[in-house]
């Protein structure tokens, strides 16, 4: 079960070694390998998300379901979004590490600038549609019976697993220099 994406590859500058970019200032990468390293270490931060919300939001999803809880199904409806939002990450990157061209002279890094708008749209989306659905319970006024075991326990399992996964995000984002990350 995986992603499958085209292998990162520099592409041919004619002298069969990395190429010699100008890079914007600040950029201390000085080779397209580092980029491509760099794309890598980010995918795979990102597939490491990718399964956890995988497994997070199914659990999620079933144990809402089980005890009529709808935060857990909104929960899991948000771990479906940050699935979304790392398969955008994993495209991203692997954009983003290409060398550069006639038409990108500096490089196509700054496609991360845009994948990280992207999520942040989708995670408004997805909170307003979390924040819909909680008006309409309010206002319908259903009231169902929760066995709250479940939910503590599924919520107290995502909070342990999410919490590790941001520490571990944010050490790659911050070697990589991800804005996107």
């Amino acid at each position: 079960m995986g992603v499958r994406l085209p292998p990162l590859a520099p592409q041919p500058s004619g002298t069969g070694q990395d190429s010699e970019i100008t890079r914007p200032s600040g950029d201390t990468r000085t080779t397209d390998s580092d980029l491509i390293r760099e794309a890598r270490e980010i995918s795979a931060a990102t597939r490491i998300g990718l399964y956890w919300n995988l497994i997070l939001g199914a659990l999620k999803f079933a144990a809402g379901l089980l005890v009529g809880s709808l935060a857990l199904l909104a929960d899991g409806f948000n771990s479906v979004a940050d699935v979304l939002t790392d398969l955008a990450l994993i495209v991203g990157a692997r954009m983003a590490a290409r060398p550069p061209d006639r038409s990108h002279p500096f490089g196509h890094g700054k496609i991360e600038t845009f994948v990280a708008g992207g999520v942040d749209i989708g995670v408004i989306v997805v909170g307003a549609g979390i924040v819909w659905s909680a008006v309409e319970a309010l206002m319908g006024g259903s009231k169902s019976p929760i066995d709250g075991v479940p939910v503590v326990f599924v919520s107290a399992g995502t909070i342990v697993v999410k919490e590790w996964l941001f520490r571990r995000t944010r050490l790659v984002a911050a070697r990589c220099r991800s804005a996107a990350l």
